[in-house]
């Protein structure tokens, strides 16, 4: 069976939008196939993903798999009016959901491409740093020698 939600208001200018699904899940899976719908223009974002959750013991030890709460990010959507259109299916009838939507979202991709971008800064600052030593020391009356 579809469910149509509310309509929601998105304010601001283009940003992430994260779909956050928490259920009540013992030993089962819920697979949601959505359609988020701008209410003004009819624009759509089609999107899909399954929560699991399981658990047990085996050979005395207790394991656990998958989790009662998952999301999924959209990125880039613009401002308006928005509505949700949702298929869930799962392999029980007694599987409960609630569905959040935020907004603006910080992503952590930015921070690690910053990372990454001032370890490679550091890492040639100390290679220049080393070769501007080394050509220091061999122009001195006392150059480094390794023997």
């Amino acid at each position: 069976k579809t469910y149509v939600t509310d309509t929601f208001l998105l304010l601001g200018h283009d940003s992430n939008v994260v779909i956050e699904a928490s259920t009540n899940l013992d030993n089962q899976w819920m697979f949601f196939s959505m359609l988020m719908v701008n209410d003004e223009t009819g624009e759509a974002y089609d999107f899909a993903w399954e929560v699991n959750y399981y658990h047990g013991v085996s050979g005395g030890e207790s394991w656990v798999e998958g989790n009662k709460k998952s999301e999924i990010t959209i990125p880039s959507v613009p401002s308006g009016r928005y509505y949700l259109l949702v298929e869930p299916q799962s392999d029980t009838k007694q599987a409960g959901y609630t569905l959040t939507v935020y907004r603006n979202v910080p992503g952590w991709t930015n921070f690690f491409l910053a990372l990454a971008v001032l370890v490679i800064m550091g890492i040639v600052i100390l290679i220049r740093i080393g070769m501007f030593e080394n050509r220091r020391w061999m122009d001195s009356d006392h150059p480094i020698t390794f023997e």
